[in-house]
C-alpha cells in the first residue's frame, strides 16, 4: 500500500478546517490539523509534511512566522496560502489560492505542486 502524503492544514476557524480536511482526505491525503500557533510550531517540529496549508483565519503576522519557520525546518515542504482579499508576504508561498466555496481547488493545487516536485526530484 502506498504511503499517503502528509499535509498540515492550519486555520484558526474550526468549521473551515473540517470542510477542507474532508476534501483533502477524499483526495487520498493524510491530513493533520492545527488551530493554534503553538500547535503549528509543535507539529512542524514533530512531522515531515509534504505540504502546509495556511488558511485565511491565521493572522498575518503569525502566517509570516509560520512560513519562515517551515522554510527553516523543512525547505522542501510546499507552502500554500489561502486568502480572502489581499495577502502580504506572498513571496513565502509556493502557491496562493483565493478562498472559494469549492474546497476541491485546494486538492487540485496540492496535487499539481507535489507532482511538479516529484518530477524535479526524478529529473524528468
Amino acid at each position: 500500500m502506498e504511503k499517503m502524503e502528509k499535509i498540515l492544514l492550519v486555520n484558526y476557524l474550526a468549521d473551515l478546517v473540517q470542510r477542507r480536511k474532508q476534501c483533502l482526505e477524499a483526495a487520498a491525503y493524510e491530513v493533520i490539523c492545527a488551530t493554534s500557533f503553538s500547535e503549528v510550531m509543535r507539529l512542524i517540529e514533530e512531522h515531515e509534511f509534504k505540504v502546509v496549508v495556511l488558511g485565511h483565519g491565521v493572522p498575518e503576522a503569525e502566517r509570516t512566522r509560520i512560513a519562515r519557520r517551515i522554510k527553516q525546518v523543512s525547505p522542501a515542504t510546499k507552502l500554500v496560502m489561502l486568502y480572502l482579499a489581499s495577502i502580504k508576504n506572498a513571496e513565502l508561498a509556493d502557491a496562493i489560492i483565493h478562498t472559494t466555496t469549492d474546497p476541491a481547488d485546494l486538492a487540485r493545487t496540492i496535487k499539481d505542486l507535489t507532482r511538479e516536485q516529484a518530477r524535479r526530484m526524478s529529473g524528468t
